[in-house]
C-alpha cells in the first residue's frame, strides 16, 4: 500500500477502521503505525498444519497430583457484622 502522505500522528483503532485499505494486501497496526506485512508462504501454512497434527496426536496431559499438605477441613464461619 502506498500512502499519498504518511500520517503525521499515530493512528487510533477508530482511525484504522476508517482507512480504505487494499483487500489484496495484509496490514497490521503496530504501535499506531500501519505496516504492510507479507502473506504467509505455503511452507509456513504447511508447517502450522503439521504442528497442529502433532499436537492433536499427543495424549492429553494428566491433571497435577493433589498435594498431601493441603487441608480439606472447612474454615470456621465468623459472624457477619
Amino acid at each position: 500500500m502506498v500512502f499519498a502522505q504518511r500520517p503525521d500522528h499515530l493512528l487510533s483503532l477508530d482511525e484504522w477502521s476508517r482507512l480504505d485499505l487494499d483487500p489484496e494486501q495484509r496490514y497490521e497496526l503496530v504501535r499506531g503505525e500501519v505496516v504492510v506485512v507479507p502473506r504467509p508462504t505455503f511452507f509456513h501454512q504447511h508447517a502450522l498444519q503439521e504442528e497442529g497434527a502433532q499436537l492433536r496426536a499427543r495424549p492429553s496431559p494428566s491433571p497435577p497430583p493433589c498435594s498431601s499438605t493441603a487441608s480439606t477441613r472447612s474454615l470456621p464461619r465468623t459472624p457477619a457484622g
